[in-house]
């Protein structure tokens, strides 16, 4: 029970496992040896990506449909 306790404990210290206590933190993160700025941008160009190809099935589909 006690290392149960002590693990539970060891878990909630580190609060960057559950979020980003301030800016600064998530700004100074690497994932994966990338910085947030990295990580935002290529969010936003696989979003980009997939709208697109979305869209082209969506057509084809609609294109079908005749």
């Amino acid at each position: 029970m006690l290392n149960l306790l002590l693990a539970a404990s060891f878990i909630l210290s580190f609060p960057s496992l559950l979020a980003y206590s301030t800016a600064g933190d998530a700004a100074n993160a690497h994932i994966l040896g990338l910085n947030m700025d990295t990580w935002m941008i290529l969010t936003v160009i696989f979003l980009g990506v997939s709208s697109l190809i979305f869209v082209r099935l969506w057509f084809n589909i609609a294109k079908q449909g005749k």
